[in-house]
């Protein structure tokens, strides 16, 4: 068997148990939370919200670990740009129309907030060229601030159909688990192989195709409430798994061991457009919001060409 080969399977296969495994971990999670008697409101916020993010994650914090710091960095840029600039757009495009609504519009903007400080903070630390021990308790004391304000001040709204599965609950927790732990080093070892085969730099494996592999919970998470008419929700979840991205990954990363900043700063600048986007696809209507999301979705395409030429 080639070494192509051999990368490829290591990656597609390490991709279905991370995504896998994480559908399973927030399943038990969840289950084991209501159990435990946790508000509903929390759990949805905790496991279930941030539980897209979980292959990002594992993936990112298995880069750290193993000294692969720009798969992991590149990752969680990669990630951010992807969930706005290719899930958000795609959905637009599927089924364009109004986000904000009277129930949804004090959330989102509280949202859209957070992920802008979330990104200016992440962008202010990173121009040291490095995130280590102080950034982290930035991010992770950012992350705390977060939880307490949005907890207080009742941006969480209950998760409803919750329930306890029993014994079920745990065997679902610990092969989730197991999935996203074993998952995350296939798919790191693929990718890394694939970039050692064609000679791309790991940074550019990480924001490329790592971050749309990890990102694929949030993309059928997004495409699925927004086909039932619930735009709130795909915007929200994209959101939130963007500033849970930088906040807490980037927080556990870092704390690991200091976190090396390549020297493209380009991304930088991309994820900040990105968020400027934001409040378009919010705020534009049917036909304008369809323009808009191919012209986005189009850009990211053409992003993704000059990246590998």
């Amino acid at each position: 068997m080639g070494p192509l080969l051999i990368a490829s399977a290591l990656f597609c296969t390490g991709l279905i148990l991370l995504v896998k495994g994480a559908d399973w971990l927030v399943k038990g999670g969840a289950g084991l939370a209501v159990k435990w008697g946790i508000p509903s409101g929390i759990v949805g916020f905790t496991i279930i919200a941030f539980g897209t993010s979980l292959p990002e994650f594992f993936v990112t914090t298995n880069a750290v670990l193993i000294g692969k710091d720009d798969i992991g960095l590149g990752n969680v840029v990669g990630s951010n740009i992807f969930n706005i600039a290719f899930i958000l757009a795609l959905c637009a495009l599927v089924k364009p129309g109004p986000i904000l609504t009277p129930e949804t519009r004090p959330i989102l903007w509280k949202e859209l907030a957070l992920t802008i400080l979330a990104t200016v903070l992440y962008i202010t630390l990173t121009l040291r060229g490095i995130l280590d021990i102080y950034s982290s308790v930035l991010f992770l004391g950012g992350f705390a601030v977060i939880l307490l304000y949005i907890c207080k001040k009742g941006i969480v709204s209950p998760e409803e159909g919750l329930q306890s599965h029993g014994n079920l609950d745990y065997l679902h927790t610990i092969l989730g688990l197991a999935g996203v732990i074993g998952g995350s080093s296939l798919f790191l070892s693929g990718a890394i192989d694939l970039a050692t085969i064609f000679l791309i730099p790991p940074y550019i494996i990480g924001l490329s195709i790592v971050a749309a592999g990890t990102s694929i919970p949030e993309l059928v998470t997004s495409l699925v409430a927004i086909l039932r008419g619930y735009g709130g929700v795909s915007a929200g979840n994209i959101l939130g798994s963007n500033y849970f991205n930088l906040l807490f990954i980037l927080g556990v990363g870092s704390l690991i061991h200091p976190v090396t900043v390549p020297e493209q700063t380009t991304n930088l600048v991309l994820l900040a457009v990105t968020l400027c986007m934001i409040p378009m696809f919010i705020l534009k209507k049917n036909w304008m919001l369809r323009a808009w999301a191919l012209l986005v979705f189009s850009g990211y395409i053409m992003y993704l060409f000059m990246m590998y030429v």
